[in-house]
C-alpha cells in the first residue's frame, strides 16, 4: 500500500469525525435550552414546594399548641364540674339552716318613708341568701325582733324572688333576732342572727 492511498483514508475518517462533532454539537444546541429550562422548572417547583411543607409544619405546630391549651382548658373545666357537683351534692345532704346565709341593710329614710314613719330615721331590711336548690324547700321565713319597741315583734315573708325580705322603718338594729325558716315538709329550723355585726349600708 503506498503513501498516496493512506492519506485520503485519514482525511475521510477525520471528516466523518467532524461530522459527528458538528451533529453532537448541534443536538446539544438542540436539546441542552429545554433541559435546562425544565432544570429550572423543576428547581422553582421544588422551592414552592419546601415553602408548602414549611408552611403546613408551622401550622401542624399551632394547632399542636391550640390543642394542648384546649386540653388544659378541659381538665379545668372537667375539675370545676366536678367542684360543682361535689358541693350540689353536699347541699342537698346538709341541712338547710347551714347553707342559708342570714344578711341585713340599713339606709336612710326617705321623704316619703319619714312623713309615713314619723321618728324613723332608717329603713332596715333583713333576708336570706339561699342556694336556688334550696329556695323551693322554704314556706316562708319569720323574722322575731326581739325588742319592745316593737308592737307587732314578728316580721313573715315567703317570697324567694324577694330573698324572703323582711323591712321595718326604726332608729336602730337588734343583736338578737330569731330567724325561722318553715320548709315544706311542716320543719321549722331557727337560727339566731346579730343584724348590728352583719348590716351594710345599703348600695355599698
Amino acid at each position: 500500500m503506498d503513501r498516496g492511498t493512506v492519506i485520503p483514508k485519514v482525511v475521510k475518517v477525520q471528516v466523518v469525525i467532524g461530522f459527528i462533532a458538528v451533529s453532537l454539537t448541534l443536538i446539544a444546541l438542540i436539546l441542552l435550552p429545554p433541559l435546562i429550562q425544565k432544570r429550572n422548572d423543576l428547581s422553582t417547583e421544588i422551592d414552592a414546594k419546601t415553602l408548602e411543607v414549611k408552611v403546613v409544619e408551622e401550622q401542624l405546630e399551632t394547632n399542636k399548641r391550640e390543642l394542648e391549651a384546649y386540653e388544659t382548658q378541659l381538665k379545668v373545666t372537667r375539675s370545676q364540674i366536678q367542684e360543682l357537683q361535689t358541693s350540689v351534692r353536699e347541699q342537698r345532704t346538709a341541712p338547710i339552716e347551714a347553707l342559708v346565709k342570714p344578711r341585713a341593710s340599713y339606709a336612710r329614710v326617705t321623704t316619703e318613708e319619714a312623713a309615713q314613719y314619723p321618728g324613723s330615721e332608717y329603713r332596715f331590711d333583713l333576708f336570706l341568701e339561699v342556694p336556688p336548690a334550696q329556695r323551693n324547700e322554704i314556706v316562708k321565713v319569720t323574722y322575731f325582733m326581739n325588742h319592745p319597741s316593737f308592737a307587732d315583734n314578728s316580721l313573715i315573708n315567703g317570697d324567694p324572688q324577694d330573698r324572703f325580705r323582711a323591712t321595718y322603718f326604726g332608729y336602730g338594729c337588734l343583736s338578737n333576732v330569731i330567724i325561722s325558716i318553715t320548709l315544706q315538709d311542716g320543719q321549722e329550723k331557727k337560727l339566731d342572727f346579730n343584724q348590728c355585726e352583719a348590716q351594710e349600708l345599703a348600695g355599698d
